[in-house]
């Protein structure tokens, strides 16, 4: 093997392995690839599908795995890392604004700075700050003249940051199945450096804005609108005219863009040597990607969504299941004894009607942080239809909560209208366990981090999901994941807008890191 490495890479950068078949149980995969690495392998004629070829290139190149607006691993449709196109003669597409950012700005810079600019907005935290400025579609990079972005990073302060680009559907990206001609806003981890799963938050036309509450942890929100698209520029490149303002627009608004993101590294990928360095191991004669779907673990790319032989749902509960008090917040704690992933829970009303609810979510023991809003993330902002005495799930967080074996992760949950909880003797007093979570008691709140009432216990269920392995686990199985999808899908229903874009899913079944179908 040491042999084919060294002939094989002698004057290729990307090698790609083809195969009649998969032979074996765990065969739900169309072709993978290594992560920065320099091998993709093709199941049966997968490899005549520019689409599939592409996502796996992306993964050789760094690339993670894109998810929409409902948060599954495959399901944004703007761009390659999505599993969106399927066919021979499908592949006129590009990674959306995110990975273009990894791409040309990460620590393995692949294309030159030309005459578009990608660049980052750093907004402050003061508020009164504004971009306006026209994008143009990364399908006509070439056509630029007048210094136009073709991604925007917001920098946000912290790893996770949110980039926006225009989806133009021209060219190289003339088959998009998603938010064609539109602007479109991701968010992504590693400061969209280096691998990540990034996410679709929202697309916009003409005239319509998003907004991002309580930018970088102050009380001022970021809004993103788009003033005008033109896409009738004869030979000039076509355009989205985006203004971006936190907090409140002063009466003059600068228009100097900010300095362009610098490139570093090569413009081209370096042609590897005749004995590579890789990140992963080359494959032997039975290849291996590490985690798979159909291993019993659900690894930190698998989900419920799509991987639920790996990956079950559990609706844990605290022991007493009783609420005897009222509150506006509850503060409190959880322990992971093995890897599991927050995805939702349930609040008990106050009282009947529709109550703004946000989650927060801390790594680690809020002790310290009680009143320090800035060190906690907003997981989950939205109204929802609440019951009195009744508990209602509020749908999935708008971004999942991750826990580490033997790590703690601290949840505020805040409802403008009060919550119901159970009352107890002492903080950190263990209110419930299983074989993945132990839940301590905590504290209410009258205001969010501020004025502590008294101590408090959660009464109602938190959603998690973990690996299928453990088995007394697997008898705490929700007993129907649909169940819970249509109460998602139900709560989703009420936060959209009257105007909808939806685009039809490819339904997948996945294997790490595999582009599957």
């Amino acid at each position: 093997m040491t042999f084919l490495r060294s002939y094989l890479l002698q004057p290729f950068q990307q090698v790609m392995f083809l195969t009649e078949n998969c032979y074996g149980n765990n065969c739900g995969w169309a072709a993978y690839a290594y992560i920065s690495g320099w091998l993709s392998l093709y199941k049966k004629d997968n490899y005549i599908k520019p689409g599939v070829v592409l996502h796996e290139i992306g993964h050789n190149l760094g690339l993670a795995h894109s998810g929409g607006t409902d948060r599954r691993t495959y399901s944004d449709h703007t761009g390659l890392m999505g599993n969106p196109l399927w066919g021979d003669d499908k592949g006129k597409m590009c990674f959306n604004a995110a990975k273009n950012f990894q791409l040309a700005v990460g620590n393995n810079a692949w294309y030159n700075d030309g005459p578009g600019k990608i660049i980052t907005w750093d907004s402050g935290e003061e508020g009164g700050t504004v971009l306006d400025t026209k994008m143009v579609g990364i399908a006509e990079f070439d056509k630029i003249t007048d210094n136009n972005p073709v991604v925007i990073k917001l920098e946000t302060g912290g790893s996770l940051d949110y980039f926006v680009g225009f989806n133009r559907a021209t060219g190289a990206t003339s088959q998009n199945r998603l938010a064609s001609d539109l602007v479109t806003i991701y968010e992504m981890g590693n400061n969209g450096l280096s691998y990540s799963n990034s996410f679709l938050n929202a697309y916009l036309a003409e005239g319509e804005s998003h907004t991002i509450s309580k930018w970088r942890g102050t009380k001022q929100d970021l809004t993103i609108t788009v003033l005008e698209i033109n896409t009738n520029t004869g030979d000039a490149p076509g355009y989205a005219h985006v203004k971006i303002v936190f907090g409140d627009e002063p009466t003059s608004v600068p228009t100097n863009l900010p300095t362009a993101e610098p490139t570093t590294g090569p413009p081209t990928t370096p042609q590897p040597t005749a004995n590579p360095v890789v990140s992963t191991p080359p494959p032997t004669a039975n290849p291996v990607e590490g985690p798979f779907c159909g291993d019993g673990i659900c690894d930190g790319q698998e989900s419920p969504d799509d991987c639920d032989a790996d990956c079950i749902i559990v609706d844990f509960k605290a022991s007493n299941g009783k609420s005897n008090a009222k509150t506006n917040g509850l503060m409190f704690s959880l322990d992971a004894k093995e890897a599991v992933t927050l995805r939702s829970l349930d609040v008990e009303g106050k009282k009947d009607g529709e109550s703004q609810v946000t989650v927060y979510a801390l790594q680690g023991d809020y002790e310290g942080n009680e009143f320090n809003e800035g060190a906690w993330e907003r997981v989950f902002d939205h109204s929802v239809s609440l019951q009195q005495n009744v508990a209602t799930n509020i749908g999935l967080f708008d971004k999942e909560v991750a826990i580490a074996a033997g790590e703690r992760v601290s949840l505020f949950v805040f409802s403008k209208n009060g919550l119901r909880m159970s009352t107890n003797t002492g903080s950190l007093r263990k209110a419930h366990e299983d074989n993945s979570l132990v839940m301590y008691d905590g504290l209410a709140f009258k205001k969010e981090f501020n004025k502590v009432e008294q101590n408090g216990q959660w009464s109602s269920s938190v959603k998690y999901y973990a690996s299928s392995k453990n088995k007394n686990v697997e008898e705490m199985r929700i007993s129907s994941m649909e169940e819970e999808e249509t109460a998602s899908v139900e709560v989703e229903e009420k936060r959209r807008s009257s105007r909808s874009r939806g685009d039809d899913e490819v339904v997948t079944a996945v294997k790490h890191h595999h582009h599957t179908k």
